[in-house]
Order: C-alpha cells, then structure tokens, then sequence
C-alpha cells in the first residue's frame, strides 16, 4: 500500500457564513423519522456515537456502496439525490458536513468538474475537519485542494483500507 501524501504547512481556518434561512430550510426539509443518517446526528447517546464520515464526489457510480460496506464502524453521511432545489440540497449537504468527524472527497478521473466536492471540502476545512481526498488525478484543479486537506490517496481502494482501520 503505497502511503497517503501528509499535508505540509499551517493549518488554515477560515469562518464561514450559511444564511440562516437555508439552515431552517434544510433542518425543516429532512424528517428525522424518516432519515437514519438525520437521526444519527441528533442522538447523542453513547451507544450512537459512531465516527461520521461525510461522502463527498460524484454520484455517478457504486464508490459509494463500497464505503458503506467496508466502513460498518462509521455512521455514513452523504448527500440526498431526491432533493431538487439546490439552495434546499446544498444547504442539507453542509449540515451533514457540519455534522461530520471526517470528510472523505473522491475526486474520481471521470468526475466532470469537482466544484461541489471542493465546495464540501473547502467548508469542511473552514470548520477544521479531517479530509481525506481520493484524487486520481484528471483535473487540472485538484492540486490545489490537494494542497490543503489532511491526506491525500491516488487509490480509492488503499483510502478505504486506511479508513477501515480508524
């Protein structure tokens, strides 16, 4: 397992502002009944209180169900698909952020653009989170947020196996 880039330099933190409104909103739109991941968040029993891990990348295809299967001790938060307004998702993804011990960004070589994943990152970093970044190396742009995250792994699967042992 070839080891994880560790991030050199000052750790930066940064306040950031979320209008109130989207906060209600994206608080009002999930039922906590209805959501395990919601739910998760607002129990804070011992016996609830698993490391969280916030999945940031593409929705395109099974990375997803392959966290959630090799990483059984963590509670997994990700992003709603049937949300349609974006102000509403947006907003519900940054309270998951928010809610999050780590970040796990995969930055996938077919991903179009990353702006939403380096939007999650940049926030998650902004409330001095843990982010683990998977970048396998196709945008231009990355080396950038590259340069500020915890660690960095080229290979999906090596990210999950580092994680799996957390």
């Amino acid at each position: 397992m070839t080891p994880p880039r560790k991030r050199e330099g000052p750790v930066m933190t940064a306040r950031v502002e979320v209008p109130a409104g989207l906060w209600q909103e994206a608080q009002a739109s999930v039922e906590l009944d209805n959501d395990p991941h919601m739910q998760t968040l607002y129990d804070s029993s011992p016996h609830n209180r698993y490391m969280r891990i916030y999945l940031a990348g593409g929705m395109a295809n099974s990375w997803r169900t392959k966290v959630i299967a090799a990483l059984d001790r963590f509670t997994i938060l990700q992003p709603d698909r049937s949300i349609i307004n974006s102000a509403e998702y947006t907003a519900r993804d940054l309270l998951l952020v928010r809610s999050a011990d780590i970040v796990l960004a995969y930055m996938e070589a077919d991903n179009p653009s990353g702006l939403g994943l380096a939007l999650e990152v940049g926030y998650a970093l902004g409330l001095g989170k843990t982010v683990v970044l998977v970048n396998e190396g196709k945008n231009p742009y990355m080396p950038i947020v590259e340069n500020a995250v915890s660690l960095v792994y080229c290979n999906f699967d090596e990210a999950l196996e580092a994680l799996s042992l957390w």
